[in-house]
């Protein structure tokens, strides 16, 4: 998808779609609302990589972090990438 593509539908989701209200702060604004929206406009495509501070979580891409790297398959939150 080309980058631009994926900008209108980030943009289409993120005006569409309802802020939660416990949200108070840019960090939870973005871990808990920016990335699941970039999450699954990004499990519709496969040729789209889009990389995020881990905050804390310990999820290791499979089987590990270079080779999912080099294969586009981290995972969200991955430390390294």
């Amino acid at each position: 998808m080309p980058i631009y593509e994926f900008c209108d539908k980030l943009v289409s989701a993120l005006s569409t779609a309802a802020i939660p209200e416990h949200i108070r702060t840019d960090k939870d604004l973005e871990r808990e609302f920016v990335i699941p929206v970039v999450m699954q406009i990004l499990a519709q495509e496969r040729d789209l990589h889009v990389y995020s501070h881990p905050w804390n979580n310990r999820i290791q891409c499979q089987p590990d972090c270079q080779t999912a790297h080099e294969h586009g398959q981290t995972s969200g939150g991955c430390p390294r990438y």
